[in-house]
């Protein structure tokens, strides 16, 4: 089962970060996020003696990311903190073009299952079936927010500044 569970890590990983990194645009906070996906399902293997599917790393980094944004946003509500929205590096900045970011603004500005079946889909290359296994809905479910998130994109993003 470790075996298994370092196997899933090593193909994850990658894909884990890039999800997270969308939903929450802060690359210390996705890799903190990323991290304790991996330490809570440890325990759970390690507790449950069970192995987990490649979906369930995603549910989990998809609910700590929201819980992360929550907190965040409750910082924020306080007044007591602001939010970083970005946290870049220069030369990042600097490869980072205008249109990506559009796209990364106007994804941010979906709603919760709109943008979590974008990312799913476009991000981390997940299927509709899969989709739907993560999410517990049906896949004609993850159809219509997926083709609602595309038209909203659509909508948020300029024709003539589109890719």
């Amino acid at each position: 089962m470790i075996v298994r569970f370092l196997e899933q890590i090593e193909k994850l990983s990658g894909k884990l970060y890039l999800f997270v990194l969308k939903l929450v645009r802060d690359h210390e906070d996705a890799l903190d996020i990323v991290q304790d996906t991996f330490m809570r399902i440890f325990q759970m293997i390690k507790k449950e003696q069970k192995e987990i599917s490649d979906g369930y790393f995603f549910k989990t980094a998809y609910n700590l990311s929201i819980n992360q944004l929550n907190k965040a946003k409750r910082k924020l509500d306080d007044g007591t903190y602001e939010i970083e929205t970005v946290n870049e590096e220069p030369l990042e900045h600097l490869l980072l073009s205008e249109k990506r970011k559009q796209i990364e603004n106007a994804l941010f500005r979906l709603s919760g299952k709109q943008k979590e079946v974008v990312v799913y889909r476009f991000f981390t290359g997940c299927t509709i079936n899969e989709i739907a296994g993560m999410m517990s809905i049906s896949t004609a479910s993850v159809k219509v927010h997926l083709a609602r998130g595309l038209v909203n994109l659509k909508k948020m993003i300029p024709e003539e500044e589109r890719l």
